[in-house]
């Protein structure tokens, strides 16, 4: 998406961006490169914008091949801290990763990260705030006064959270963090007369030449970094820790979640600050649908919330397309692919159609691309083009369509889809195919799984020779303990000797073999999907 706007110069007019899950690991990576640009040239032209996301999408490719998911389990030392420690979870773990792995260098100098060990400190949040060099006024810049006189916006980033303190949405932006209420007074009255659950006020960070603005973000976390509010932001429910906040609102630990439990597309910030156009990316995983769902507590407490997500992101977008049409353009990861009705007493019925999308996209691959997982394990070039080619056409069919029917942007859309001007170019005959090759299918069908990908991408007969040496692996690790335990007759010996006391003890440190493990099988995954072995 990013890719077809700088392409028809519509990077330079986004105002605002907010962002959910996984998108924020993306937005907050692009606002730090957009950042550099935008301080250092006072006239940015379209070319330096292609430019800037062609950095972004090499170099954000490159971090997260370090499997960062991966890693999270990999120092034993952290492990022994998250096993231990009340204030420091998995999600601040993955949050030190995204820090070291993506924003670091993407920050660039290091002694702009202050007087501290620049491999330590991490980028704070309110780092964000940018004065651009095409501002020349005396005053500090604010966006929401300023940004109507220049050329090129520097965009509002609003990272979304979720509290599980009061269940309100919880957002990050470079002068503040906390829960946001109405500025209108009569919307906030209204709110107040039907929500129930206290509310966590927004609070300001003291920034350089700028007076402290009140209520002040307590002296403890005025240095919140970006990473932990990014690690907030898509911390997963269930899968990931909330990520805590502590000593800002007295006596009260915050916690928080995914934002897109609250806000699943991330658009009532949009709504909040008054934009009148939206281009909306829901690059979220959408919920299948289940033939026999089962009744047990928790599949049943899973698909509860899957159905309670799915129906506030509907009316999320509906309410998008009605407010703000024909200054809306949608996109989700299985446009143009239909999902068929079913009859009473038959089966499901999909209306026949062309192999490609509107879009040129072959349906299943479309399909794959829907199921594919994105949290950051290793992405293939087969993946990570494939989904880039998808959302580029895609996004240039939908922006395109959506300008040419808006009159006061018809003009807008001058450049046609440039595949071969990306670095997805490698996948595009493939995705767009009639009929794509088995080995390509694999190695997407193989991302939707959590475990065994490089496994799962290799052709029958290895596949199975490969499941079978995994087979031989485990079963003579059972056999093995389950034999010392009859040679021994089942004698743990005296307390004093009780080795499983030991074992409980070294656990943090074990789990890091099966990491280092883990990590070995993504490598594996990267070989076998990379553009060079792509089939064609």
């Amino acid at each position: 998406m990013l890719a077809r706007l700088a392409d028809i110069g519509l990077l330079r007019s986004v105002s605002v961006i907010s962002t959910v899950s996984g998108g924020t690991i993306v937005g907050a990576y692009y606002f730090v490169h957009l950042k550099k640009l935008l301080e250092t040239n006072a006239a940015p032209t379209d070319d330096d914008y292609r430019a800037l996301v062609r950095d972004v999408q090499v170099d954000f490719l490159e971090g997260v091949r370090k499997n960062i998911r991966g890693r999270i389990l990999l120092n034993p030392f952290k492990n022994y801290r998250m096993a231990l420690g009340r204030k420091y979870s998995r999600s601040d773990r993955v949050g030190d990763l995204y820090d070291r792995y993506l924003y670091k260098k993407a920050w660039g100098d290091p002694e702009k990260r202050g007087g501290r060990d620049p491999r330590e400190r991490q980028i704070e949040l309110r780092w964000l705030v940018t004065k651009p060099a095409e501002y020349k006024g005396e005053e500090p810049f604010n966006p929401w006064v300023h940004n109507q006189a220049l050329a090129a916006k520097v965009p509002i980033l609003v990272m979304n959270a979720t509290s599980l303190n009061t269940g309100h949405n919880w957002r990050f932006e470079a002068v503040r963090m906390g829960e946001p209420e109405p500025e209108d007074p009569k919307a906030k009255a209204l709110l107040e007369s039907i929500d129930v659950n206290e509310r966590l006020e927004q609070a300001y960070f003291k920034l350089p030449d700028v007076d402290q603005r009140e209520p002040a973000v307590p002296a403890l976390q005025q240095d919140f970094p970006l990473a932990k509010a990014v690690a907030a932001s898509a911390c997963v429910p269930l899968l990931f820790h909330p990520l805590s906040v502590s000593d800002m609102y007295g006596g009260r630990r915050v916690q928080l979640v995914d934002g897109g439990v609250h806000d699943n597309q991330g658009v009532q910030a949009l709504f909040d600050m008054e934009c009148d156009a939206a281009i909306i990316s829901d690059a979220s995983g959408l919920m299948p649908d289940r033939h026999k769902p089962p009744p047990l507590a928790i599949p049943v407490a899973q698909r509860t919330m899957s159905i309670y997500g799915t129906r506030v992101r509907i009316e999320q977008l509906i309410r998008a397309h009605n407010e703000l049409q024909p200054q809306a353009a949608l996109m989700h990861l299985l446009s143009g692919v239909p999902a068929g009705t079913v009859p009473p007493g038959a089966r499901l019925e999909i209306p026949p159609g062309p192999p490609l999308t509107d879009y040129g996209i072959n349906r299943d691959v479309q399909r794959c691309l829907a199921r594919l997982r994105t949290d950051l394990d290793s992405f293939a070039d087969a993946e990570a083009f494939s989904l880039m080619y998808s959302g580029y056409k895609m996004s240039a069919f939908e922006i395109d369509g959506w300008a040419a029917g808006n009159p006061g942007m018809a003009g807008l859309v001058k450049a046609p889809p440039n595949a071969p001007g990306w670095c997805f170019q490698p996948v595009a005959e493939l995705a767009g195919s009639d009929k794509p090759p088995a080995g390509y299918m694999r190695l997407l069908d193989a991302g939707k799984s959590l475990f065994f990908k490089s496994l799962l991408a290799l052709p029958l007969v290895p596949r199975i020779a490969g499941a079978l040496a995994v087979l031989g692996l485990l079963s003579g690790a059972i056999f093995g303990v389950v034999w010392g335990a009859l040679r021994s007759g089942f004698d743990l010996g005296p307390v004093s000797n009780w080795w499983w006391f030991a074992v409980i003890a070294l656990l943090p440190a074990l789990v890091s073999i099966l990491a280092v493990l883990q990590l070995l099988g993504g490598r594996i995954f990267l070989w076998l999907g990379s553009a060079a072995r792509l089939p064609g």
